[in-house]
């Protein structure tokens, strides 16, 4: 059981790691998207370029309004925020490291999976939650990039990561349950053998 649930449970939070390859939140201004964000973009950053103002200008139909605040920035646009680089979310850089203390526990300490991977998952569900928080909290308000309400949209790669760490963090538990109780049954019977069948005996030779 250790063994396959250690085994299960690494290749689970091996996909996690992947999902950080995948779109993780939309950024938007009044149901109008702005930016996508991948896990890569939240671990290393992102840069505000001025195409993504200006993408976002033509689908909201401010492409006009957009070039005027070039010249004049105190209108609908800030382009004073152009070409800065947001930064990493701490709370991304710590799911990542924590899942990947789990791959490699998995890999590496077998005889301690199940426990390090029932922290590691627990740990990896935590700071996704703290990433949620903290993007809701940085970005649902006015934002200094664009006056206009912004909304967070949290997509496939963060809700799978998220389940997939709560999944580990089941299984992990049930196998620690499980090893537990064995530990218990050999320490109070340590003699105890499985019962074998008996051999067949001969037949009397009449």
């Amino acid at each position: 059981m250790k063994f396959g649930s250690t085994t299960i449970t690494t290749a689970m939070l091996a996909l996690v790691l992947i999902c950080f390859f995948l779109p993780f939140a939309e950024i938007s201004c009044n149901n109008i998207p702005f930016y996508s964000l991948n896990g890569k973009d939240l671990l290393r950053g992102k840069e505000i370029t001025r195409d993504l103002f200006l993408e976002y200008a033509k689908r909201s139909g401010q492409e006009e309004a957009f070039l005027k605040a070039e010249e004049n920035p105190d209108t609908l646009f800030d382009t004073k925020a152009m070409n800065e680089k947001m930064p990493a979310n701490p709370w991304a850089v710590a799911a990542f490291v924590m899942a990947a203390i789990g791959v490699l526990a998995g890999v590496v300490l077998r005889r301690f999976g199940t426990v390090l991977h029932l922290v590691t998952s627990v740990a990896t569900v935590i700071a996704l939650m703290g990433l949620q928080i903290s993007m809701n909290n940085e970005f649902s308000k006015t934002n200094s990039f664009v006056k206009m309400i912004v909304e967070v949209k949290f997509l496939a790669g963060y809700w799978m990561s998220l389940i997939i760490s709560g999944l580990v963090a089941g299984i992990s538990v049930i196998a620690f349950l499980i090893e537990r109780k064995k530990e218990k049954h050999q320490q109070n019977f340590p003699d105890e053998k499985v019962n074998e069948a008996p051999p067949p005996m001969d037949t009397p030779v009449e």
